[in-house]
C-alpha cells in the first residue's frame, strides 16, 4: 500500500487505507486547415494508494481547444489530477497544422497529434513518465491529407495521400470500470482523432476507439472527441469555423465495498468494489 505523498497529516498517516484511482487527461484539440487528428489524453492508474481520513482535490481536465478558422494550431488537452496524482505531464497532443505550417504538439504522457497536411510533422511523443501510464505517438501527414491523433493504446496511423490517418485505438484495460460506472466508450478509453482529408476528395481518417473522433473531408465545423473519455479531435480537409475540441477528461476511484467509508462524485457498485465517478472537479473525502 503506498501513500499519496504530501496530502496527509501525519496523525492519519497509520490509518490509511487503499484505493484504486484512474486518472484520464482531456483529450487533444484539432488544427486548422487540413490538420491532423487530435491526440487522446494521457491515462495512468494507481493500485492500493493510501488514504487518509481527510478530503482530497479532484481536478477533472478539459479537453484542449480548436484552432481558429485558416492556418491554425489546436491546443493540448488539460491534465487532471487527484491530489498529488496526475495523469502525465499534460493531456493529448493537438491536431497537426495547416498546409503552411509545422509540426503538432506532444501529449505529455497523453497521445501525440496527428501531423498536418503539407509540411505538418506528427508528434512523436509516447506514454512516459508515469508507472501504468498510457499514450502513444501520432501518424504522420502524406501530402495534403493529416495523420491520425495517438490513442492510449495504440499509435495514429499515417495519412496515405488519399486517405486521412486513422486515430490510434485507445485502451480496454479498464473496461469493468468502464461498465460498472457506464463510461467510455465500448469498453475503451482515450482513442484518437482522425486525420483530415485533402482539398480533392480525400477522405477523412476513423476514429480510435475510446472517445476519439472522425476525420472530416469536406468544409465546415471539425468533431469534437467524445467528453470524459480524454478522446481526441478529428481533423478537417478545410473548415470555415472553429475547428473541434477534445473530449474532456475522467476520474474514478474504487475500493472494496465495506473497506472505507467515503463520498464524493457519483457512487455505484460492482463486482464487490464501489465506485466514485468524477465527470467535473469536486472532492473525495473519506470519512471512515
Amino acid at each position: 500500500m503506498t501513500p499519496i505523498l504530501g496530502i496527509m497529516a501525519s496523525q492519519n498517516y497509520v490509518r490509511t487505507k487503499p484505493v484504486d484511482i484512474l486518472v484520464i487527461a482531456g483529450g487533444g484539440g484539432a488544427g486548422g486547415d487540413v490538420s491532423g487528428g487530435g491526440g487522446a489524453g494521457g491515462i495512468a492508474y494507481f493500485a492500493a494508494s493510501g488514504v487518509g481520513i481527510t478530503a482530497y482535490t479532484i481536478t477533472v481536465g478539459g479537453g484542449g481547444a480548436g484552432g481558429a478558422a485558416g492556418f491554425s494550431q489546436g491546443t493540448s488537452g488539460v491534465n487532471s489530477t487527484f491530489s498529488s496524482l496526475t495523469a502525465g505531464s499534460g493531456g493529448g497532443g493537438s491536431g497537426g497544422l495547416g498546409v503552411s505550417s509545422g509540426a503538432a504538439l506532444a501529449g505529455g504522457s497523453g497521445g501525440g497529434g496527428g501531423g498536418g497536411g503539407g509540411s505538418g510533422a506528427a508528434s512523436n511523443q509516447s506514454a512516459s513518465g508515469t508507472t501504468n501510464s498510457y499514450g502513444s505517438a501520432g501518424g504522420n501527414n502524406s501530402g495534403n491529407t493529416g495523420g491520425g491523433g495517438g490513442g492510449a493504446g495504440a499509435v495514429g496511423s499515417n495519412a496515405n495521400g488519399s486517405l486521412g490517418g486513422n486515430g490510434g485505438n485507445g485502451t480496454n484495460a479498464f473496461s469493468v470500470w468502464a461498465t460498472a460506472t457506464t463510461t467510455g466508450v465500448a469498453g475503451y478509453y482515450g482513442g484518437g482523432g482522425g486525420g483530415g482529408g485533402t482539398y480533392t476528395a480525400a477522405t477523412g481518417g476513423a476514429a480510435g476507439l475510446g472517445g476519439g473522433a472522425a476525420g472530416l473531408e469536406g468544409a465546415g465545423a471539425c468533431n469534437s472527441g467524445t467528453a470524459n473519455t480524454g478522446g481526441g479531435a478529428g481533423g478537417i480537409r478545410e473548415k470555415t469555423s472553429t475547428s473541434g475540441n477534445g473530449g474532456s477528461g475522467l476520474i474514478l476511484v474504487r475500493y472494496t465495498t465495506g473497506s472505507i467509508t467515503a463520498t464524493g462524485g457519483t457512487t455505484s457498485t460492482s463486482g464487490g468494489y464501489t465506485y466514485h465517478k468524477f465527470t467535473s472537479s469536486g472532492t473525495f473525502t473519506r470519512t471512515a
